[in-house]
């Protein structure tokens, strides 16, 4: 009996820390998810800023990086 006893007593010990750990992941998870979506919002709004000054012509001061061409910037990416 002694020994069911201990061996229970470490079984909800070993479940407390996976629950901990659990726990701890959740919380970095929804951090990193959030972040995750922020960057994907904020690239749409470029990626929406960008067709509309291109739609209209009104992109006439370009930096160097966006006007390398999308061939271009397809590989980087695609290397990624």
């Amino acid at each position: 009996k002694k020994a069911y006893v201990q061996g229970t007593a470490a079984v909800l010990r070993g479940k407390d820390y996976c629950m901990n750990v659990a726990a701890k992941v959740q919380d970095n998870v929804s951090d990193i998810y959030a972040e995750a979506k922020l960057v994907n919002e904020e690239r749409a709004e470029a990626a929406k800023r960008e067709a509309s000054g291109e739609a209209s012509g009104e992109d006439l001061n370009a930096s160097e990086e966006e006007a390398v061409p999308l061939t271009v910037q397809q590989e980087e990416v695609d290397a990624q």
